[in-house]
């Protein structure tokens, strides 16, 4: 027994020291868990769905399996498992990049259409709980909809009363110009969610460097979490969050005008992301963070027109007749009235992680306790604090497959130390496509 405790003090120490035992363990913590609750009261079966409910939000599939399409999807996964990674190392920068937000549009494009095909892309975004049933109310009185957004939240889809104003805003400005329904709606997400991988990547080679950059690219696009990005609204916010962080670390350019330039339009893009999502003060803390180090001791030019930049977002939305903190209010309230009151935090804030663990991929997770570079660490560190504060805010109980959708390539930058070699890469790139395909078949959700 006493030659023992030496050893376990010196397994404790290393646990503490890297980042990625900290996400087994507490993955280990939530498994035990799911199985003693084994799905019963979590209030995360959807409406019309059958069965029991688990961490994710749906069932496992009660459906037969479409095991012709399930092999299409696989097929095209070996092809991107076998020549993308020579692609992120010889490739030059810039294809690196437009391919990187191509194949992962087309990769959560194929797996949403594994069921039903691909005009089942859109379908989720028809529901009754999403954002587009609240675009004809905005569409009578643009004006007294924000004016009276607070008061009528318990009139709202259920997505809209969890969420500020500023997605039923865009759909409505869409649908005055053309762009109405569900098909653009889906375009949008997509679309956004797909910009943010090359974004990620380009902050990824400006704070670290582009060696780093080019390995992480090789499964930033194709984390599990894809599953969500075709069909949910918050991949939309996952592009706006990443915008934001590029323009944020753009800030720090030696040039005058162009920092200035990023500067406002950081501010702009803070000021959007709030008015989209509440959880924007989450996502932009830890991403504005790297950027802050990088402006210590510059100019406070370009901070200054962030402020302004942000100003005018706020009191544009202020001014129409919706202040952010009533709504933030009544939303916390809605929550803990409604489906909130049947999820057990005690139970969610070990199984979010969990979800989360599944959704990032086993190469992150692998790869997280292989981080030698401390501006890396720094960038996913800070990431991590934003996941700690979602996850004790009491608002995120469940559902987390999507709602956290803006950290997730974040995360997926610990697979970087994994494609060092050519070979490693493919095989962890495989086993995260994998997962993703295995979850597609196993189980049924809304998105």
């Amino acid at each position: 027994m006493i030659a023992v405790l030496p050893l376990l003090r010196r397994l404790l120490r290393a646990l503490g020291t890297t980042p990625g035992a900290a996400i087994i363990l507490v993955t280990t913590a939530a498994a035990v868990t799911a199985i003693a609750f084994r799905g019963r009261h979590l209030a995360t079966r959807p409406p019309g769905f059958p069965g029991r409910g688990s961490p994710w939000f749906g069932i496992w599939r009660d459906s037969p399996m479409p095991w012709a399409a399930l092999a299409a999807v696989a097929a095209v996964g070996a092809v991107v498992a076998w020549r993308w990674p020579r692609v992120c190392r010889t490739a030059r920068w810039p294809v690196v990049l437009v391919l990187s937000a191509g194949l992962s549009a087309g990769w959560a494009m194929a797996l949403a259409a594994v069921d039903g095909g691909w005009g089942q892309i859109a379908q989720p975004m028809t529901h009754k709980t999403e954002y587009l049933r609240a675009v004809d109310d905005m569409a009578e009185d643009p004006l007294g909809f924000l004016r009276s957004y607070v008061e009528r939240l318990d009139e709202r889809p259920i997505h809209v009363q969890g969420h500020p104003p500023g997605q039923v805003v865009v759909l409505w400005a869409m649908d005055a110009v053309g762009l109405g329904g569900p098909g653009w709606a889906a375009a949008q997400a997509i679309g956004l969610g797909a910009i943010a991988i090359p974004l990620v990547l380009t902050v990824t080679r400006r704070l670290v460097d582009e060696e780093t950059a080019r390995r992480a690219a090789v499964f930033c696009g194709f984390a599990p979490a894809v599953l969500t990005v075709a069909t949910s609204t918050d991949a939309a916010f996952m592009g706006v969050a990443a915008l934001t962080a590029a323009a944020a670390t753009a800030m720090t350019s030696d040039r005058r005008g162009r920092s200035v330039g990023a500067g406002l339009a950081t501010g702009v893009l803070v000021g959007v992301l709030l008015y989209l999502t509440y959880g924007g003060l989450t996502f932009l803390g830890p991403l504005l963070l790297p950027a802050a180090v990088l402006l210590r001791g510059r100019r406070p030019a370009p901070v200054l027109a962030a402020l302004a930049g942000l100003a005018a977002v706020v009191g544009a939305f202020s001014a129409a007749g919706f202040w952010w903190f009533d709504g933030l209010a009544a939303t916390r309230e809605a929550y803990a009235a409604g489906v909130g009151s049947r999820r057990p935090q005690a139970y969610f804030v070990f199984a979010n992680l969990a979800v989360l663990a599944v959704a990032v991929g086993p190469a992150a997770l692998v790869g997280a306790p292989r981080l030698r570079d401390r501006r890396l660490a720094l960038l996913i560190g800070a990431v991590c604090l934003g996941v700690a504060a979602a996850n004790v805010s009491g608002l995120s109980k469940g559902e987390v497959e999507r709602i956290w959708l803006p950290y997730m390539p974040w995360l997926v930058l610990a697979a970087a130390p994994l494609a060092r070699s050519e070979r490693s890469a493919q095989g962890w790139l495989a086993a995260q496509l994998l997962v993703g395909i295995a979850g597609q078949a196993a189980f049924r959700s809304p998105w």
